[in-house]
């Protein structure tokens, strides 16, 4: 139990991280494997009065719907023109702490989100078959500036739908 004494669950979900303000406004952690659905919000303190004479105990069961997550968004890749060795950030909102990144050069599973999940960053070299495409560019005699990689964030939100890329060197 809370040290405030509040407890709160989502149907049989206990919720963490619960506080409460003095303007009334009740706050707690979902847990990110609770799939989307109707849940009933039940709020029980053990000793909380509400202003009514021997109230000493109270219960607040509202029905509430979680969304799915929404899609994840991609802002920018950086940097643009990637070296085999170098690491390569994707900024956007959106992202959580199981993301895939996709590519025509092969998919990376289970990266993990910055705090804030709008950063998610890799190594180019943990693309199955970017190594071959480099060893392809290097022997190309047309002075192109590289190849164009697209990239594509998918978690439990979708897919993202943003046109971005980096060059491969």
């Amino acid at each position: 139990m809370p040290s405030s004494g509040l407890v709160a669950s989502l149907g049989n979900t206990p919720l963490t991280d619960i506080s409460s303000s003095k303007n009334g406004q009740i706050t707690a952690k979902i847990p990110e494997t609770l799939a989307p659905n109707t849940y009933k919000l039940t709020f029980y303190h053990p000793t909380l009065t509400i202003n009514v004479p021997k109230l000493a105990n109270f219960s607040l069961s509202p029905i509430i719907t979680l969304s799915p997550r929404p899609q994840p968004k991609i802002t920018s890749v950086l940097p643009t023109y990637v070296a085999l060795e170098d690491t390569i950030t994707i900024q956007g909102v959106n992202f959580i702490s199981d993301n895939t990144i996709s590519t025509p050069m092969g998919t990376i599973e289970h990266v993990m989100a910055s705090n804030n999940g709008t950063t998610l960053t890799f190594k180019a070299s943990q693309l199955p078959r970017i190594s071959q495409a480099a060893a392809i560019r290097q022997k190309s005699t047309s002075n192109t500036t590289g190849i164009a990689v697209t990239v594509v964030v998918v978690n439990e939100g979708g897919f993202s739908t943003d046109a971005v890329y980096f060059v491969l060197k």
